[in-house]
């Protein structure tokens, strides 16, 4: 990294230094990535979890139709 010219650096240095922050409470360097992969992880299974409730509720109903409406097909 050049400091001195006021250049970042690369674009990976760059994320380098969004992942990890200094605190200087603890004296340490912490991963903000472990918060965003956190919340991403989480996201992902409410999505997942949704859309199975969304589909399983869509096979019972079409299944309960299916039935009420009985066996009136005539097959040739």
């Amino acid at each position: 990294m050049e400091a001195a010219n006021s250049k970042i650096g690369s674009v990976v240095d760059q994320l380098l230094l969004y992942c990890y922050h200094y605190d200087p409470v603890t004296g340490k360097y912490g991963m903000v990535i472990m918060t965003v992969i956190r919340i991403s992880g989480t996201a992902t299974v409410l999505v997942l979890a949704v859309f199975m409730v969304a589909m399983f509720r869509r096979d019972r109903k079409a299944k309960s139709e299916q039935r009420s409406v009985g066996h009136t097909e005539v097959k040739v």
